[in-house]
């Protein structure tokens, strides 16, 4: 779908009014029809405007049956006589007939009015369907709450209608939209289908290899459209190891460990000689330990009933302030055929202990942290929202830009990546894990530990002190990015609710709440400890803490487990997405040639790479850069500059910070850091 940004529309409408006779006996109308599909109408189309004494000016036709002005993505203009006595615009009325049955649906993007006799602009962001035989009533930026709508009927009916095109289904576990509207149609991306046209020539030319022999074999694959990603210069080295977990693409589920587990095998024997001189337990009274432990995993089938780890690993904070791993149990109760691996052991056995942890977080990233913990609880907000919110409510123009393309991409991506035979296939679990996984993951789900949330999840995991973990690079840029985000926020509601009694009576709100907290099986979204009540939100600081967790989640947090996709798995042994053996019941070493056989063969690989790299591609404009504005009211125009002003300069510090860090983390560089979660 062709995307012109807000600021170009507005540069188009200014050209084109510039253009127009000036004159104060008309009213300059400007009408945006909307990109989609079938966003045109044959209907015959009248606005009516209303100044502060109640005076109308009479019907004027900007579209009318057989005389077609409002086609797809149009522009187009209309001058409006002014009554005599006329004052200022308080309201514009918009209605459409229903007589024609040809095309008779229309797509309002906005409507612009200029009145040159106070050389002002009026703005009417109106961007949903006008429906036939009703009177959409809208004032001066077509932005309120439904209390103080003055079209509280239209508003409401058109609500209603919205709920049968936005309705839930939960067939993966998560709440997720049905059927795709018509609304989020657009077409896929011409470098998506360069990209596997690119892949299937490589994957031709790789054909006759079935095996990898060693390490540098690899390295063939890496040539053209896939350059060598990063984590080729140091995969084997035990402090990138540990630095995955506070900057890779799992970097939010490192919890400090205060006693170790009954269930690990670890004692003090185990890690002799790997912590500094200290014991374990002056580790542990002294916060140096910490734990990663991927319990989701036991219990899940994989396909062809293939043997996996559900590891756990520890990690020791040395005196560098490095995280160190120092032993990995690849299954979840210890026992004699389960030994603990630490790096004592020799070298390849440690290596491959370390393959098979990254192997099975990687089936916990492609199916919770990235696909269900983002993508699928933001198909369930921003469906809800549509359910929900009127396209008039502050908040639903707040979020939009941030909902950009995702329930397409949802849709396209479960039919792509997530179903039998599709892209899945070439992790380990496959299908048959995944639609097991996902359910399961998703059942523990809470507003609290949201990657969005980032203040409270840090904490739940004990890792928000700085002075418990100094280097922490996805943490600090997250909560950075947070408290712009939040200030932004904070502007924008406390124009609309500056005071608690606005917030209660907001019903829209109020049943957004609602339905986010509904369990699934009720009919809901399903997320636990919503900030508020039983009884709804209190006051607008709750609303900013939901509002600035669904931005955050939706841009910083979606980045910050997405693109460092091809980074990650791109180097296959770095974190190998398939292994092809289950994990060994006791320690031996290992050669190059048999650590090759537990990858998967070339044209697996080249799979995983390719989707890894169409899936690592930034298509959409940086977060503050929306696509499309739908706030226009001068506080919140105002908000928008200063995000745009603290994201640049926090680029600044970002690039600063990693000057000093072990290995350099671009993923919340605001600069990295789309709208919305937009791939």
């Amino acid at each position: 779908m062709a995307i012109l940004t807000s600021c170009t529309l507005i540069v188009a409408a200014l050209v084109v009014a510039s253009r127009a006779q000036r004159s104060n006996d008309n009213f300059l109308v400007t009408v945006k029809t909307g990109d989609g599909e079938d966003t045109d109408t044959n209907s015959n189309v009248l606005v009516v405007f209303e100044d502060s004494n109640g005076r109308m000016t009479k019907p004027f036709p900007i579209n009318q049956f057989g005389r077609r002005h409002l086609d797809r993505g149009g522009i187009d203009q209309h001058r409006v006589p002014i009554p005599e006595g006329f004052g200022r615009i308080v309201t514009m009325q918009v209605s459409r007939d229903n007589k024609h049955v040809i095309s008779p649906d229309w797509f309002c993007d906005h409507v612009f009015v200029d009145d040159f006799r106070i050389n002002n602009r009026f703005y009417f962001p109106i961007d949903r369907w006008i429906e036939g035989n009703l009177v959409y009533k809208f004032e001066n930026y077509a932005t309120c709450l439904p209390q103080f709508d003055p079209s509280k009927n239209t508003r409401e009916l058109t609500l209603q209608n919205k709920r049968k095109d936005y309705e839930f289904t939960y067939h993966l576990g998560a709440a997720m939209v049905k059927n795709l509207p018509r609304d989020e149609f657009f077409d896929q991306d011409y470098h998506l289908r360069f990209i596997a046209d690119r892949v299937s020539t490589v994957a031709r030319a790789l054909a006759q290899f079935p095996a990898w022999v060693t390490f540098n074999d690899i390295n063939t694959m890496y040539r053209g459209e896939f350059a060598l990603p990063e984590s080729f210069n140091f995969w084997k080295e035990d402090s990138w190891f540990g630095a995955q977990r506070v900057q890779g693409i799992v970097p939010n589920i490192i919890e400090l460990c205060n006693k170790i587990p009954d269930k690990l095998g670890v004692t003090e024997e185990t890690v002799k000689g790997l912590l500094e001189g200290s014991t374990l337990q002056q580790a542990l009274r002294n916060n140096q330990i910490f734990i990663t432990d991927l319990e989701v995993l036991d219990g899940i089938e994989y396909r062809n009933n293939l043997d996996h780890a559900s590891p756990i690993a520890l990690f020791y904070l040395n005196r560098r302030n490095q995280l160190m791993p120092i032993a990995i149990q690849l299954r979840q109760r210890k026992g004699p055929n389960n030994p603990v691996y630490t790096p004592s052991d020799p070298f390849s056995t440690w290596l491959v202990a370390k393959m098979y942890y990254n192997n099975a977080e990687g089936q916990v990233h492609e199916t919770l942290t990235h696909f269900g913990y983002t993508h699928t609880i933001a198909d369930g907000i921003a469906t809800s929202m549509h359910r929900q919110l009127s396209p008039s409510h502050p908040i639903f123009k707040l979020l939009k830009p941030h909902f950009l393309y995702l329930l397409t991409v949802n849709k396209d991506g479960e039919k792509r990546l997530f179903t039998p035979g599709a892209q899945i296939e070439l992790w380990s679990m496959g299908f048959h894990g995944f639609k097991q996984l996902l359910p399961k993951g998703i059942q523990h789900f809470t507003f609290e530990r949201a990657i969005g949330n980032v203040e409270s999840d840090h904490t739940a995991r004990g890792v928000w002190d700085k002075q418990v973990l100094p280097y922490y690079p996805f943490r600090d840029d997250a909560m950075s990015m947070y408290n712009i985000i939040r200030k932004y926020v904070t502007t924008v509601l406390i124009n609309y609710y500056d005071t608690s009694a606005k917030v209660r009576a907001d019903w829209e709100l109020q049943n957004w709440r609602a339905e986010l907290a509904k369990p699934r099986a009720q009919g809901g979204v399903g997320i636990p400890d919503l900030p508020g009540s039983r009884i709804g939100f209190g006051d607008v600081g709750e609303v900013i803490d939901l509002v600035t967790m669904i931005i955050t989640h939706s841009s910083a947090g979606h980045s910050a487990v997405n693109f460092p996709q091809y980074d990650t798995y791109g180097y296959l042994p770095n974190y190998p997405a398939m292994i092809r053996e289950g994990p060994p019941s006791q320690k031996r070493e290992y050669t190059e040639a048999e650590i090759m056989k537990l990858l998967p063969n070339r044209i697996n690989s080249l799979g995983i790479v390719a989707t890894m790299k169409v899936l690592s591609w930034q298509g959409t404009n940086d977060l503050g850069d929306f696509e499309k504005r739908y706030l226009f009211d001068p506080v919140s125009l105002k908000a928008h500059t200063k995000l745009r002003e603290d994201l640049k300069e926090f680029s600044k510090e970002v690039k600063n910070r990693n000057r000093n860090r072990l290995f350099p983390y671009k993923y919340l560089d605001p600069n990295y850091v789309p709208n919305a979660i937009s791939i």
